[in-house]
């Protein structure tokens, strides 16, 4: 499997459910197999596979594949973390308004930049994952213009933070050093993060409230009990002592989330849940 085409599965998984990507892993890991002999080339079709040149609007495609996912990992590191990509292991957006109108920007251009790669003129694998992508993007824009979770789900900014930390100690990708260094660059963002959920968040139905709160108290348990022991066996004094402080200060700002959630939006949290059919039928 190349990479734009492990890409594009990834994104098909992360439009479909937590259960299609185990599907990716599995696909990922068996790539290397020989397949069966039903579905193998003939000798004459793999050779000219081989030898034909990609055309310019194949290179194109290509391009913008690799274009898109560096903007969209950037703005959910944790996605790429766990995809195996580590380029944006110490990076996690502090997701202030800003950043999510950039994030609406960048896919509406995205949209519109795909749209010119001439279709017609894509490879038959091409055009179907054109297709795959372009119904991504959409759904993108549909979620952030429309559904709009970052204004109505208080548990949108715990989701992204706590994925972010947690994706750095469930896999053993790296040294537990290596991996410590990342995660103190990504917790020192937590603090930041709560506050611009407060700002953002208005006037969400209860049942969100509700399920952010559980959830807070779930995230500030295993910040408190199981993080410290999974970096415990670091060997670097340094930045054991470093993630004390950082860890410290998340808790401190997840606590003080909580008892926002609890005292002061729980009683502002009187909308309805249900998307509506429009947002529903798209």
């Amino acid at each position: 499997m190349t990479r734009r085409e492990s890409i594009l599965t990834l994104a098909t998984a992360m439009a479909t459910g937590g259960s299609a990507l185990k599907a990716v892993a599995q696909s990922t890991s068996n790539s290397t197999k020989t397949p069966p002999a039903s579905s193998a080339p003939a000798k004459g079709a793999a050779q000219t596979s081989q030898s034909a040149q990609p055309s310019a609007a194949d290179q194109a495609f290509q391009k913008f594949v690799d274009q898109y996912f560096d903007g969209f990992f950037q703005f959910d590191p944790a996605k790429a973390t766990n995809a195996g990509i580590h380029k944006y292991d110490g990076q996690l957006p502090a997701y202030t308004r800003g950043d999510i109108r950039k994030e609406i920007a960048r896919n509406q251009r995205a949209l519109a930049a795909l749209a010119k790669i001439p279709s017609a003129n894509l490879s038959a694998v091409n055009q179907f994952d054109a297709t795959v992508l372009q119904s991504l993007i959409n759904g993108r824009l549909l979620d952030l213009t429309s559904i709009r979770r970052w204004q109505n789900d208080p548990n949108f900014y715990n989701n992204l933070a706590s994925t972010a930390l947690f994706s750095l100690v469930v896999h053993d990708f790296a040294p537990i050093d290596e991996r410590l260094k990342s995660l103190i660059a990504r917790e020192n963002q937590i603090p930041g993060i709560l506050s611009n959920a407060e700002a953002n968040v208005s006037n969400p139905p209860v049942i969100y409230t509700q399920v952010a709160i559980e959830e807070v108290q779930a995230q500030i348990g295993f910040l408190q009990n199981t993080l410290p022991q999974i970096v415990a066996t670091a060997q670097s004094i340094a930045l054991k002592t470093s993630f004390q402080s950082v860890n410290q200060s998340a808790i401190s700002a997840y606590q003080q989330y909580l008892n926002y959630l609890q005292t002061t939006l729980t009683p502002q949290s009187q909308s309805n849940f249900a998307i509506g059919a429009q947002n529903f039928q798209k």
